[in-house]
């Protein structure tokens, strides 16, 4: 990403809701100038020193186009006063005051119709810097890094202002889930966010991984009610369009699951000069992504041309021999089902690996006559869970 600034800034539709700050809570940050909105990318700001107004943070673009903003997780600020004009303001579990080491001001600056405008600013030295975005409202849609900011002027002022939007499942200001996978039963996707929330739009459902079973299967279990901030999850949407997936953010009440199997990315970040990496590799032995079996049917699977997680996103991690697909399943029943399709194949006469189901090798290169001999139970067979009687 190329230098930019101290904070946020991002795009949004024209929005029938009061834009104001109304205490704490979920917002999108909307630059008076630019209509761009704040985008956070990455929770590493390298150096600031606001008397030179030079900051080089990995962390902070903007985006113009709604329809790429209202299923960004990344987009969603909390804010809330700690004391007089300092503010906590936060992103995917990322605070800006830890990011660019200083107290955060927030402070209404006059109207721009019916929207209350604001000022983004921090202190050094008795020097005062604003937040800016100087891209122009015609910049071309996609992520733009912000500018450095800058002290106040009149010529100046709506590229240091803000509208401080908040996020309602029934305003235009909604936050949708995009889906990813289209499989035999519905539209699917992973969702990773910092800020709790529950169901708005009829028939979205979560759902998260509780099992997995090396004959291919995977037990899900579904989250009813809030699923909390920081819980990686699966979504079944409605349809592919986001605003039929509306989701009620910060919702209240969840507690995270402990037998959740999923693991979530915040960001996959990569600076061009090579300098600076914050991704997560796809270990193409161990890592599942959610998608599509050859059945039709949804499960994690192995995606050879991923190289990195995506950012807001999830993965399970199985052993190595594990098949290179998962089906899910959506009762236990039918998991314990999937389980105990084990087999041995009388008519095996290739040498296979044999290991424990912990992973330990008991014999390499077995025929099927010292396979036969092994002691009762299950064993890991040439990738695949097998019982011995």
């Amino acid at each position: 990403m190329k230098k930019f600034t101290l904070l946020l800034s991002a795009t949004l539709l024209s929005l029938s809701a009061h834009a104001d700050f109304t205490g704490a809570g979920y917002y999108r940050l909307e630059n008076v100038n630019s209509h761009r909105y704040v985008c956070v990318i990455d929770n590493d700001c390298a150096y600031v020193n606001l008397v030179s107004g030079d900051i080089d943070s990995h962390a902070l673009v903007t985006q113009k186009d709604f329809s790429l903003v209202c299923h960004d997780p990344a987009t969603i600020i909390y804010a809330a006063q700690e004391s007089g004009s300092k503010y906590e303001v936060a992103a995917q579990g990322v605070s800006m005051k830890n990011m660019v080491k200083y107290d955060l001001h927030l402070g209404a600056r006059g109207k721009e119709g019916d929207q209350t405008m604001y000022w983004l600013y921090a202190t050094q030295s008795g020097a005062t810097k604003y937040l800016s975005d100087p891209a122009l409202a015609s910049k071309p849609t996609g992520y733009v890094a912000l500018g450095n900011p800058i002290a106040g002027n009149t010529t100046s002022q709506k590229k240091l202002s803000w509208f401080i939007v908040p996020v309602a499942a029934n305003s235009n200001n909604y936050f949708g889930v995009l889906p990813t996978i289209e499989a035999s039963k519905g539209q699917w996707t992973t969702l990773y966010a910092s800020f709790p929330y529950s169901v708005y739009s009829p028939n979205v459902e979560f759902y998260y991984p509780c099992a997995v079973a090396s004959t291919g299967i995977v037990e899900m279990k579904k989250v009813e009610g809030t699923v909390p901030a920081g819980m990686p999850i699966v979504v079944k949407c409605l349809s592919v369009n986001p605003a039929d997936n509306r989701l009620n953010v910060g919702a209240t009440g969840g507690t995270k699951a402990s037998d959740n199997l999923l693991k979530g990315v915040y960001f996959n970040c990569y600076e061009n000069n090579g300098q600076y990496v914050n991704r997560v590799a796809n270990d193409k032995s161990t890592m599942r992504v959610l998608g599509k079996c050859k059945d039709g049917s949804i499960g994690f699977v192995l995606d050879e041309t991923l190289d990195y997680i995506p950012a807001n996103t999830a993965y399970i991690i199985v052993e190595p021999w594990y098949p290179k697909e998962l089906r899910c399943v959506f009762s236990h029943a039918e998991f314990e089902a999937g389980v105990k399709e084990v087999y041995i194949d009388p008519d095996q006469t290739t040498p296979e690996d044999v290991y424990t189901t912990a992973g330990i090798l008991v014999m390499a290169g077995a025929t099927q006559a010292q396979i036969n001999n092994l002691p009762e139970g299950f064993y890991i067979i040439g990738g695949k869970k097998k019982y011995i009687k």
